[in-house]
């Protein structure tokens, strides 16, 4: 605790030293339907001091010397306005304005609106994160619901080929984020985030539905300071949609490719009259057949959400979301490797049989309240329950067996299993922003609680109870009932985990050019295991520091500190555990440019990371899958380019490049030191774009174009310790089509994915087994707007 101290007393010296002067301007623009009236302008007239508002409408001026003013606000179908408003020394001026629109371009804008989305984001709806985007000195980019609709994306993994540096490596959710896996669930919760709470809502799998989300923030690198636990490469922070005061009423229908379907809706309005309460109901069911042989998804998710305003200070939202899947495979192994060849085995191959089905059930409860005591003093309280339960039985290939025979025949096991997750997530910290004499000081402190409980039973039978083995190119199922198999196996799971933490992280405008964020984390962190009846502690400081400094206004050059922990996945007692949480540490750099007021941007950032504690064998050569050891280590270094937002009015662009490098620096192999790390490419690149025509003949047509492309990788191979066998997945390069169409209230979209019809491998558990991307395939949708 002495660290946090000698911290705090560091962070808060610099405000005793200055005596108040000069005033600060804030507020926010709203239109006649009580929206956020996003990137209108904003201009003091006097002194000619212009700025434009945020996406959700939030405007500032900072360091405005006291006197009267007169504040002029202007937009594209909106009539200007004008009030005037007085500064005074050292306090803080705040105001709320209220925008009619045009009547001769209503119909236009509300159209345009809809169908022509920014994908460049200024801000962030992270409340901790007081400030705009180009000001933090950490990388932060947003997937927006409008590039969500045009992807025609109902699944969380397939938004990440929109997410520079973020590559997709196996079907059940896992990811490579800067060079380092981010597996679906963990002792720390998901991977994803929702509404900036740790939660258990998607499992291990990351099933999660986007029927209900707004849009999707990438955090870039080590979080934890702002949430604790979380993977060296970065995380994902998902918004969910919120209640709007105007009645909005969408309904529509997809079909495509090998018989899937979706039907969704999504209504939103006001509850009563005063508009204190409002509503929003988001539901969706789908039918999602696979191109191999018995493999299909159905799922069904609904999410109510209430918000209440009892005044202008006090906002409370209360969301509840359930997703039932009915899917047939439970971890989806993709397809062996024949003679080194990744793709010899037939596209349509699939392991599993007809009878497999698995059952899976997520629920989630949130509370969240923000009251703003003061114009400076803002308070922030919410709650995350989640549970995920399974219950299943489904074929897999054998993990420690999984090469074909020379008869081109696999082995496989039979498992039975029932998983049930709980977790609950508490969170109270309060944002303080005085201006002290020129300096302007955002202040974020805090407490946050996570417990997690988590058990398994799984039975499984193998070649010697039952079990037959499968043909990889002629495969016969049903070859036996399940009712003939014996269970040789049974592995029961009880584990308890909790931690909390508090944190004090500021950010600090020297002036409009130097902005400095300087935090410090406390987090007291136990993990139990509960059939051994042991448990593990431990207590990491995590400090963070970075600085902006922006020689003229759009461009930001910035660098930054942050370190970060991270729970063991294994913390087995059968295997040495339990263990010691990975460490990691992350300096970055970059530039940051937005053009036009923020309509789009260019971020160049590169990075070095390095992960400690890595799991390895105690003993290599005679036990490489029995005792381990938290002693290896792996670093990652990089450079990423985004660009996104509207080059032109009626063009979008998202795209990026990654290069990567990421090696295993210690191991207790020694071929393995200096590789490149499983599944991480060097160089990944990716782009989509839109045009909409707005005259002529194809006036209210939209097309887009995208591609993906992803270098070579290596695979694990550590099934074959103590001479592992590494795979090569080949470089591979998607194109992907979109065609829109709008009349009136009618929505018509098409999208044709991988059109050159590429066969390719994505990812890999291992060197042998691995994850073939989709073949080609369309998706039509019309939607209706109510």
């Amino acid at each position: 605790m002495r660290k946090s101290v000698i911290f705090s007393i560091a962070f808060l010296f610099p405000v005793w030293l200055f005596a108040q002067k000069q005033g600060y301007v804030n507020g926010r623009i709203i239109d006649t339907s009580k929206e956020a009236a996003a990137f209108v302008s904003v201009r003091l007239l006097e002194i000619n001091k212009g700025t434009q508002t945020n996406d959700n409408g939030y405007f500032d001026f900072f360091k405005v010397p006291p006197g009267k003013y007169t504040l002029e606000v202007s937009g594209i179908g909106f009539e200007a306005q004008k009030q005037n408003i007085e500064v005074t020394e050292g306090k803080r001026t705040v105001l709320s304005l209220q925008l009619n629109r045009q009547n001769n371009t209503l119909q236009e804008v509300t159209i345009s609106s809809r169908t022509m989305k920014r994908y460049n984001s200024t801000t962030t709806d992270e409340s901790k994160l007081p400030a705009g985007l180009i000001d933090l000195p950490l990388t932060i980019r947003v997937i927006d619901r409008g590039l969500i609709d045009e992807r025609q994306a109902t699944e969380f993994r397939q938004v990440v080929k929109n997410m520079t540096g973020v590559t997709l490596t196996t079907a059940n959710g896992d990811f490579m984020m800067r060079g380092f896996q981010n597996t679906g669930g963990n002792n720390a919760g998901s991977a994803q985030l929702i509404n900036g709470m740790k939660n258990f809502y998607t499992g291990y799998t990351n099933d999660l539905n986007l029927v209900n989300v707004e849009r999707i923030e990438v955090l870039k690198g080590p979080t934890s300071i702002l949430y604790g636990a979380n993977s060296p490469g970065g995380n994902f922070n998902v918004i969910t949609k919120k209640p709007l005061e105007t009645n909005r009423f969408t309904v529509s229908a997809a079909f495509g490719s090998w018989g899937r379907y979706r039907a969704e809706a999504d209504l939103t309005g006001k509850l009563s009259k005063d508009k204190k309460f409002l509503y929003r109901f988001s539901t969706s069911y789908q039918n999602n057949p696979d191109y191999r042989d018995f493999i299909y998804n159905r799922n069904f998710a609904v999410a109510p959400t209430v918000r209440y305003r009892p005044s202008e200070k006090t906002t409370i939202d209360i969301e509840f979301a359930y997703n039932q899947i009915n899917r047939s495979v439970w971890f989806d192994w993709g397809v062996p490797t024949w003679n080194n060849d990744v793709l010899a085995v037939p596209i349509t191959y699939t392991s599993h049989e007809p009878t497999d089905n698995v059952q899976i059930k997520n629920t989630m409860l949130s509370f969240q309240l923000q009251h703003r005591f003061a114009p400076a003093l803002t308070f922030h309280s919410g709650f995350n329950g989640s549970g995920h339960n399974l219950e299943g039985r489904t074929h897999s290939p054998s993990f420690f067996n999984p090469v074909p025979k020379a008869d081109s025949t696999v082995s496989r096991v039979y498992r039975e299993m029932i998983a049930n997750n709980t977790a609950s997530f508490f969170t109270n910290y309060l944002v303080w922003e005085p201006v002290l004499r020129n300096i302007r000081f955002r202040i974020t402190g805090g407490i946050d609680y996570y417990k997690n409980k988590y058990y398994s039973d799984i039975k499984q039978a193998g070649a010697f109870d039952g079990v037959r083995a499968i043909n990889i190119f002629r495969p016969q199922y049903q070859q036996a009932s399940e009712k003939s198999y014996t269970f040789s196996q049974r592995l029961s799971e009880m584990t308890f985990t909790e931690f909390w933490g508090a944190y004090l992280m500021g950010f600090i405008d020297f002036n409009d050019k130097l902005k400095v964020m300087v935090s410090g984390r406390y987090d007291e962190y136990r993990f139990s295991y509960l059939m051994a009846g042991t448990s593990n502690d431990t207590k990491p400081f995590l400090p963070n520091f970075g600085i902006s400094w922006q020689p003229v206004k759009g461009i930001s050059i910035y660098g930054s500190y942050t370190k970060g922990f991270m729970p063991q996945t294994n913390q087995s007692i059968e295997f040495g555990g339990p263990f010691d949480p990975q460490y990691s540490e992350q300096f970055e750099g970059g530039v940051k440019k937005e053009f036009f007021n923020g309509r789009y941007s260019i971020t160049a950032a590169y990075y070095e990371i390095e992960r400690k504690n890595v799991l390895v064998p105690v003993d290599p050569v005679n036990d490489p899958w029995g005792k381990q050891e938290a002693t290896g280590s792996a670093k990652s270094k990089g450079v990423e380019i985004d660009i996104a937002g509207n080059l032109l009015p009626n063009l979008n662009i998202n795209a990026g490049y990654t290069y990567n490098d990421s090696r295993i620096t210690r191991s207790a192999f020694d071929i393995e030191i200096n590789r490149q790390a499983t599944n991480a490419p060097y160089n990944a690149a990716h782009v989509w774009a839109r045009y909409n025509f707005t005259k002529g003949a194809l006036k209210d047509v939209g097309i887009a174009v995208g591609s993906n492309y992803v270098g070579f990788r290596t695979t694990d191979g550590s099934l074959d310790y103590p001479v592992p066998v590494l795979q090569k997945l080949p470089a591979y390069q998607t194109v992907d089509l979109g065609l829109f169409y709008r009349y009136q209230n009618l929505q018509l979209s098409a999208n044709l994915d991988n059109v050159f019809d590429e066969q390719y491998i994505y990812g890999a558990f291992n060197a042998f087994y691995m994850q073939r991307g989709l073949p080609r395939n369309l998706l039509f949708r019309a939607q209706f707007n109510f």
